[in-house]
């Protein structure tokens, strides 16, 4: 009736629903015994006038479920028939528009009071059923509200189907509404061109089926069929579904499942033959289809006035297909245009959110962190970009947010030495993608990361970006003309990053002397930080080649500018050249050509020695550790203070110090030992350029060194030496055993004469008695004696202990 009748009619003969509930309140109580015959159709009944929007019907009427529920008991032995019966009613009668919250409110309150009052024996049973039927009714309100205002955002309509989906099937078990529910979802998610989540959601009813020959009735669209026909037609449009969104991985294993039955169950070969060719579409699809980057983001609905699915909680969101942070957030503002956007990741406090008219929404970007426990192809080397990419940002459940904060004052010359990291880890109730676009977070972990940590994590993020994108581009050519740009501002990042001073800024920080000889514990890290900044020059060098290769004439000037800025780079970074080990890159397991650090004769440095930043700092640690006082370091290549050697292979037997060409000095390791006591001996002060290791050091003898240039091969034969001769040394001169040693590197590389003359005396050659600790000199003077002239060539030893038996 219109309003204006309705008030007429009331004026002039009452309320009439008021009376009428009354007596059918009374006429039930008059059965008695007779009461079990209208069971269960007096509960529908009772139910549809109880919906009515008048206080005093439903006083009157919903004590009669008590009744109906007590009476069933006692018949029966239990109440699920009633249960589900009203269950039924609910569902049929609230998404029609009847019912309100009030109603929800009063039918529980109302039985609760009766089961209190009289205490049957299906008390327990009365709780859980009164439980049920209050979250049943708030879920089915929410889903009619969110599916009758055409206005309302398209997230809460999905969010609240779900919601009543997942009660059907985890908590009251009823089948066939939830597969209702569950087509309904599939079709707000086609609306949208969601195929992906679509997808997932069909396959829950495919799920749900059998391959037998059961007949089905027609519904959801589908005839009258068997089930087992039934079930392959929903797998055929999920697979189609998995196909739109480009989530083919997902649709291989459901080929499979088809093929496998009709080749064994049915040995219908023409189908056979139809699933394996799409079976092998979906496989050229990955190898050969171009699919774009996914973020994940974090948002907070905070306050009192959003509706009830999103009240006060944090959802994990997927978002579009090149969607950034700035696009996202435009777009869930939309949903809800009264919204604030909080401009902090802390949480907000309770005038926030128990504020009855807050609106307020929290939105940052997250990463996703791979389940390498359950795709081990991620693990693997050599696997194409696009199998990788897709296991990187898909069946993902586990989400990690970094928030950097200073702990202590903080520096003004270098903030990253206290930098500190909070590693947020969040984890949501399903993984991504699935049913829905986003799911709540459960639960929330975090921890701290210290300064040098952080730098680790943020270049091995980075250098896992750069072979993403580099991978990304590195099959196509320069004719595909396809665009670049986030390639190039990737990489133009990156190098500019660098050359203002981020990673060099690393060094000062972290690869320093001072830094491990206060943090002992962290050699480790340091050594991952200088592979991890050595390995990026690699991915640079790669990146910029493969954008020269593609870049358009346009921005040539781009490339050269990025070539230049790299080149600046690399002069910076050339301390990172001695990573100690084999240096492996942030993605690949596989070993570079390592380079590493050795104090000048072939010993590999301590952690502690390879922090050294110039040549008195390093002369003191390795002084120190060999017990011979101070120490003057030769300058080498990369690092002031050291020699840097490329290998492969580590040496079989490393030497100590190194030794200079002239065969004349052939110093074992006791002799080492017996120059370290001696408080002072000959010290010369030149040093010579950086030298290169012979191969023949890996056969454990003192191999010679010669300059930086081309090593000049040893003569075929050569002289024993003469016999040892004893020289004092003027204790005038000052300096160390060590100094000594390093000493005869700094005389100028011998250039060689012809073979004839090869051991005249055109150079000083000296020659070190053990027993003495003095020292000869051949071909010149030393401590004021001369030497005899070499003896003439003979036979050369085969051996060092034939050697060490002709001295």
């Amino acid at each position: 009736f219109s309003w204006v009748k309705r008030k007429r009619i009331i004026s002039k003969f009452g309320d009439l629903r008021v009376p009428m509930a009354f007596e059918l309140e009374s006429m039930w109580s008059s059965l008695g015994a007779e009461k079990i015959e209208f069971i269960p159709g007096i509960a529908g009944t009772a139910l549809g006038a109880a919906l009515v929007a008048q206080t005093d019907v439903r006083n009157a009427l919903l004590p009669i479920f008590y009744d109906v529920l007590n009476t069933h008991f006692k018949e029966v032995g239990n109440i699920t028939d009633i249960e589900n019966h009203i269950i039924d009613e609910l569902d049929s009668k609230i998404t029609e528009g009847h019912g309100d919250s009030q109603f929800m409110s009063m039918f529980c309150e109302i039985l609760n009071e009766q089961l209190l009052r009289f205490r049957p024996p299906w008390s327990r049973e009365g709780r859980i059923f009164i439980d049920s039927i209050g979250n049943l009714m708030e879920r089915l309100l929410e889903f009619r509200q969110t599916m009758s205002a055409p206005d309302y955002p398209a997230e809460v309509r999905m969010a609240s189907t779900y919601n009543l989906m997942r009660f059907y099937c985890d908590i009251i078990q009823r089948e066939e509404m939830y597969i209702k529910k569950v087509h309904t979802l599939c079709d707000l998610h086609v609306q949208r061109n969601a195929y992906t989540e679509a997808a997932f959601t069909l396959l829950l009813h495919a799920d749900q089926l059998d391959w037998s020959s059961e007949e089905l009735p027609a519904v959801y669209g589908y005839p009258k069929q068997p089930e087992s026909q039934r079930k392959e037609q929903l797998m055929w449009k999920v697979i189609r579904f998995f196909g739109e969104g480009q989530s083919w991985e997902y649709a291989v294993p459901l080929c499979k499942r088809l093929a496998e039955v009709y080749e064994l169950d049915w040995y219908d070969y023409s189908r056979l033959s139809e699933v394996l060719k799409a079976q092998a579409d979906l496989y050229g699809n990955i190898l050969t289809q171009h699919r774009s980057s996914i973020s994940y983001f974090r948002v907070g609905f905070y306050g009192l006035s959003f509706p009830l699915i999103f009240r006060n909680k944090v959802f994990i969101y997927r978002g579009f297909e090149y969607e950034r942070l700035n696009e996202f957030t435009h777009r869930i503002k939309s949903l809800f245009p009264r919204a604030v956007l909080l401009n902090t990741t802390s949480l907000p406090g309770d005038d926030v959110t128990q504020h009855p008219s807050a609106l307020s929404l929290q939105v940052f970007t997250v990463r996703s962190v791979p389940r390498t426990d359950i795709y081990p192809v991620l693990a693997l080397d050599n696997i194409s970009n696009n199998i990788r990419d897709f296991y990187m940002f898909n069946d993902i459940n586990t989400f990690v947010y970094e928030r950097p904060f200073h702990k202590g004052k903080k520096d003004k010359d270098n903030e990253f030495k206290t930098l500190w990291l909070e590693r947020i880890t969040m984890k949501t109730a399903s993984s991504l993608p699935g049913c829905l676009n986003f799911f709540e977070v459960v639960t929330t972990e975090s921890e701290e990361k210290s300064p040098l940590a952080n730098a680790v994590m943020t270049m091995e993020s980075k250098n896992n970006q750069l072979n993403s994108i580099i991978g990304e581009y590195s099959t196509f050519t320069k004719e595909d003309n396809i665009s670049i740009n986030p390639l190039s501002m990737t990489l133009n990042g990156v190098i500019d990053a660098a050359v203002m001073g981020g990673v060099s800024m690393y060094e000062q920080a972290f690869c320093t002397l001072e830094y491990l000889e206060n943090n002992p514990d962290d050699e480790s890290l340091v050594v991952q930080l200088k592979a991890l900044i050595q390995s990026q020059i690699v991915i640079l060098e790669g990146g910029l080649s493969l954008h020269g290769r593609l870049v358009p004439d346009s921005l040539q000037q781009l490339q050269s500018k990025m070539v230049e800025c790299f080149e600046e780079m690399r002069k910076k970074l050339t301390d990172y050249k001695f990573i100690g080990g084999k240096a492996r890159t942030a993605t690949s397991s596989r070993p570079t050509d390592s380079v590493f650090m050795e104090d000048g004769g072939g010993k590999r440095l301590s952690g502690e020695l390879r922090g050294a930043r110039n040549h008195e700092e390093l002369g003191k640690k390795i002084s120190g550790d060999l017990g011979c006082g101070s120490m003057r370091v030769v300058s080498g290549v990369g690092i002031p203070g050291g020699t840097m050697h490329r290998r492969t292979k580590r040496p079989s037997m490393p030497q100590l110090f190194p030794l200079s060409r002239q065969r004349s000095m052939d110093v074992s390791s006791e002799d080492i030992d017996e120059l370290a006591r001696p408080p002072s001996i000959i010290s010369l002060s030149e040093s010579p350029p950086s030298v290169r290791r012979s191969p023949s050091a890996a056969a454990g003898r003192c191999s010679p060194l010669a300059p930086s240039s081309p090593v000049i091969p040893r003569p075929p034969k050569a002289p024993p030496l003469p016999p040892r001769t004893r020289t004092n040394v003027s204790p005038s001169i000052g300096g160390s055993a060590v100094d000594l040693l390093l000493s005869v590197q700094s005389q100028p590389p011998l250039i060689p004469p012809k073979r004839s003359s090869i051991y005249s005396n055109s150079a000083v050659a000296l020659r070190l008695d053990p027993n003495t600790s003095t020292i000869a000199e051949q071909g010149g003077t030393a401590g004021g004696k001369a030497t005899p002239p070499l003896p003439p060539p003979k036979r050369r030893p085969t051996s060092r202990t034939e050697e060490n038996t002709s001295l």
